[in-house]
């Protein structure tokens, strides 16, 4: 058939060979309801004597067309306009000759149906020529567009279950565009892992460049009998270059000045190295991930595979990942589940951490028979397992002021039974609770974590 998979308007021959059908199966017949399948696409229930049949429009673009369907919908909103064809007889249903219209009589309503590429519309007008509706208000209501001659070239749709066809056709049509704005979703994602992973690079070029900053800083040092006040520059002999370089100083502060901030500078930086190392792993693994994720949409057929590709998936650490801002309210912890624990930072912020940002079905976890910190593990759909309420333990423990070595006993409630104490901030009694006994050992716990101090 010469047209393309995307492209099943009907032709004119369908149109007139369809026509023909209607005639003989609906003209005559009552309009008893009206319902929709997609936004473009109607169904109008009609019954003439004992026998009941359905017409479908589709002003869908690319699959424009009319035909008797056995499909089912949803009824249209009582309000809607189109309801005024109930109980309504079907006089005539002709086709213009010139024009891609299907004009259907009723005694006292006239629906044109306007199957132009790229117009495709449909509209109720009563017999004063009042418009009552149009499915695309925004196009002119204009019935004297041309029928496009280039349709006539289309061959005539098989003689096939047109119904079953078109939900074929469409359907594959559905996955098609689901699967391309997959596609375009993922590469996007891609291209800003790609781009912050460059950026993290430049991060990590810079922090690379402690060193020379802390020679430059010992060439100063070496120097500062030959350093006048408020010098903009001095001439000192490198040794590593085994050359004379000129180094530029700041002439509005004191060399000591100007040494302690270079040296604060070179080992901010040199702190900073493997920090942007886990921030670059951890982002490439994401990158990665993403990639076979699009290698998996490329390669799939079905809307069941394309919906399981989009299913979050959670991958297993071999140890807690740590996300930590000084002085914020909560460390932030990643469990090998994929779950978010938090983790108090003062008698404040547990309040906080507990009553303002957790909500009532999230975990909370604290220390039995001593003060710490509020842990709270975020729960989502699926609840967390037996790793994580061990890990968000372990973290209660560490996190207390009795994280000696042995069987240490937490507690573990949802947050909706915890109620804050009168007294010292951070105080709370349990309504519920539960015990949870964790072997704790303060060197393995600290080699699972990474001191935030490090």
């Amino acid at each position: 058939m010469n047209r393309n998979s995307n492209k099943l308007n009907f032709s004119w021959l369908d149109m007139r060979n369809q026509l023909d059908l209607l005639k003989e199966e609906i003209e005559g017949a009552a309009f008893i309801s009206i319902e929709s399948i997609q936004e473009d696409v109607f169904l109008f229930h009609l019954k003439l004597k004992d026998s009941q049949k359905t017409f479908l429009v589709s002003l869908k673009e690319g699959f424009l067309r009319f035909h008797l369907s056995k499909r089912k919908g949803k009824e249209l909103s009582f309000s809607h306009p189109l309801n005024r064809l109930i109980d309504q007889t079907l006089n005539t249903i002709k086709l213009s000759e010139k024009d891609r219209i299907l004009t259907l009589e009723t005694q006292d309503f006239t629906l044109y149906i306007c199957l132009i590429p790229k117009r495709g519309n449909l509209h109720l007008i009563r017999r004063n020529l009042e418009r009552l509706y149009s499915q695309k208000p925004n196009l002119p209501l204009s019935i004297s567009i041309t029928f496009i001659k280039n349709q006539d070239k289309l061959e005539p749709l098989p003689k096939v279950n047109l119904d079953e066809f078109y939900q074929i056709a469409e359907e594959r049509n559905d996955f098609e565009l689901k699967k391309l704005e997959a596609l375009k979703r993922v590469e996007k994602t891609i291209t800003g892992k790609r781009k912050l992973i460059d950026k993290l690079n430049k991060e990590l070029n810079h922090c690379q460049t402690f060193d020379s900053i802390k020679h430059e800083a010992d060439l100063i040092k070496a120097n500062l009998y030959k350093i006048g006040k408020k010098a903009k520059e001095v001439e000192v002999y490198d040794w590593k270059k085994d050359a004379t370089i000129i180094l530029s100083l700041d002439p509005l502060i004191p060399l000591n000045e100007e040494l302690k901030k270079r040296y604060e500078k070179a080992k901010r930086l040199e702190r900073g190295i493997p920090q942007v190392l886990k921030k670059i792993e951890k982002e490439e693994l994401v990158l990665s991930h993403l990639k076979e994720n699009l290698e998996k949409i490329k390669s799939i057929s079905s809307l069941k595979e394309l919906k399981a590709t989009q299913k979050p998936d959670i991958k297993k650490e071999p140890a807690i990942e740590i996300e930590s801002r000084k002085g914020g309210v909560f460390k932030k912890f990643t469990s090998t589940e994929g779950f978010e624990i938090l983790v108090g930072t003062s008698a404040k912020n547990n309040d906080r951490l507990t009553f303002t940002i957790a909500k009532g079905k999230d975990l909370f976890f604290h220390a039995a028979g001593t003060s710490g910190a509020h842990v709270i593990v975020k729960v989502g759909k699926q609840p967390p397992g037996p790793s994580t309420l061990d890990e968000a333990a372990l973290l209660a423990i560490h996190f207390s002021k009795n994280k000696h070595s042995g069987k240490r006993e937490v507690y573990e409630t949802e947050c909706k039974f915890v109620r804050k104490a009168k007294g010292k901030p951070g105080a709370v009694f349990l309504m519920q609770k539960k015990t949870r006994w964790i072997n704790y050992d303060e060197v393995q716990a600290k080699l699972l974590i990474k001191d935030f101090n490090s």
